[in-house]
């Protein structure tokens, strides 16, 4: 097919298209696509991260992403770094 109507009725040509997505298990109003959905895309499980390691991801990039800022905000990276992590638990 390669392609597709708008609503005037005229045709685009697609080429070279990627689709990448993610989702969450179901739950919560969540629910899974159909089969015929998900047959179109390559399907990988990433598995949730332990507290310490999510802890080495956010120190590592807050540490990255303050080397232009000031002392104090450097001094609060381990703080950011915890609440962040609880608040992310939380939701």
């Amino acid at each position: 097919m390669k392609g597709c109507f708008n609503k005037a009725n005229e045709w685009y040509k697609i080429e070279s298209q990627l689709f990448v997505s993610a989702m969450q298990q179901p739950g919560g109003g969540r629910s899974l696509p159909s089969a015929r959905l998900l047959r179109h895309f390559n399907i990988f499980y990433v598995p949730e991260f332990d507290s310490p390691t999510l802890n080495r991801i956010f120190t590592l990039v807050l540490d990255w992403g303050l080397t232009a800022y000031c002392d104090e905000w450097r001094q609060n990276i381990q703080l950011i770094t915890t609440e962040t992590i609880q608040l992310f638990n939380r939701v």
